[in-house]
């Protein structure tokens, strides 16, 4: 079955007894509508968190380290996603040619 939607979204997640200081950030993956979330085990304080772009802000070098690791964890999660897509892809128009 060929997935009709393919989304990454990385958040913070505020613990229960939360009262000040970093939270963990999760990374929620969702096809076709189902989505799972997993945690990355990074935190990151929420003054600093710009969830519009799903992103530590600033220009220091911890915040530039945390985007680059955000950057691999999505970024290794969607060629295999892709390469699925395009194989799929293949077979479907392999099976057209040959009837």
């Amino acid at each position: 079955m060929l997935e009709k939607s393919f989304s990454l979204h990385f958040y913070l997640k505020k613990p229960k007894n939360y009262l000040k200081g970093s939270m963990p950030i999760y990374l929620r993956i969702t096809v076709d509508g189902i989505p799972k979330e997993i945690s990355t085990g990074r935190q990151c304080d929420p003054a600093r968190w710009n969830a519009n772009a799903d992103r530590c802000s600033g220009t220091k070098e911890d915040a530039k380290s945390l985007n680059a690791f955000l950057d691999k964890q999505g970024n290794d999660l969607d060629p295999p996603k892709k390469r699925t897509l395009v194989r799929r892809e293949c077979q479907c128009k392999v099976d057209v040619v040959t009837v």
